[in-house]
């Protein structure tokens, strides 16, 4: 059975490598290898332990393992990331819903990298715009998408 709770820092080990895996699987069709090469760089396992002790992560688990989790924010889903091999089944969807839920207001705002813009308008997102991040020097083109 599946069940989502808050992240406890002990879990940043598991959370910091389905974020590293979703990124370099994930994201590698819809942008160049120099950015994904360096769209983690910087980050690591201590630092994904403090995002997790400011208790805006949440984790969805199912047969004692982590599949994925999600930063919420004020009125935004900051980042929703499922493990390559458990991507598909649903994992995504029940965070994404669980997120709304938590924030319990609308608009919601989503910033999502290109290869998952599709999965956001599956769940209901219209695109608002693309917006330009940059990151060690490198552009990354994400679209805003929101949630009315």
């Amino acid at each position: 059975m599946r069940h989502i709770d808050k992240a406890d820092p002990e879990q940043a080990e598991r959370l910091f490598e389905i974020m590293v895996r979703a990124v370099e699987d994930g994201c590698a069709f819809c942008y160049p290898p120099e950015v994904i090469a360096i769209w983690n760089k910087g980050r690591s396992v201590e630092g994904q332990a403090g995002v997790i002790a400011e208790g805006h992560i949440y984790s969805i688990h199912e047969k004692g393992v982590i599949r994925g989790f999600v930063d919420i924010g004020d009125s935004e889903v900051v980042g929703l990331f499922v493990h390559p091999e458990d991507q598909r089944k649903g994992y995504g969807t029940d965070l994404f819903r669980f997120a709304v839920e938590k924030i319990g207001k609308r608009p919601i705002l989503v910033l999502s990298s290109l290869n998952a813009s599709p999965f956001y308008s599956k769940l209901g997102c219209h695109k608002v715009g693309t917006e330009l991040i940059r990151r060690h020097g490198h552009e990354i083109y994400v679209e805003k998408m929101e949630l009315a």
